[in-house]
């Protein structure tokens, strides 16, 4: 095996940043769900997300192929074993690792909040219907039909 190039270190410091970015975005979001998301607040840093994703996603691809050009497999093992045998490398694979943990915990966080937050909004939504007294039928075709049950909602 070679020694690993620079180009190497630069991929790894290139999605260090990137996480970084995710991170922020991660934040904003868990931001938002504390103070109550909007739709376009949501579908804003969805796409934001998204993109940091695939730009990450990207990177990895790079990484991968700059793994393969000095014979090792890419992923983490390939990764280790070239963080390994230079020291450079393995301060900025560190350095992705740690800031690739905090970002997978803050998704974590996020998706439980989302998932709360669903759930919420599923029960206050039956709670209406019952209210209401309307139930979604589905005929043959799974077409939905609404239909009054004949409940009558007191007015005040």
């Amino acid at each position: 095996m070679s020694a690993p190039t620079p180009t190497l270190h630069d991929c790894l410091l290139h999605e260090t940043a990137e996480v970084a970015q995710f991170t922020e975005l991660l934040e904003a979001e868990a931001a938002a769900l504390d103070d109550g998301l909007t739709p376009e607040q949501l579908q804003s840093l969805t796409d934001r997300k998204t993109a940091s994703a695939q730009r990450l996603q990207e990177l990895a691809n790079r990484r991968d192929a700059l793994l393969a050009g000095l014979g090792l497999p890419g992923g983490h093992d390939g990764t280790d074993r070239a963080a390994a045998a230079d020291a450079q490398v393995g301060q900025a694979w560190a350095r992705l690792l740690e800031a690739s943990d905090r970002a997978r915990q803050l998704n974590a966080r996020n998706g439980a909040l989302i998932d709360t937050h669903l759930r919420h909004t599923r029960r206050s939504l039956d709670i209406l219907r019952e209210i209401a007294g309307i139930s979604n039928v589905y005929d043959a075709k799974g077409r939905s039909h609404s239909i009054q049950s004949g409940k009558k909602i007191a007015a005040t």
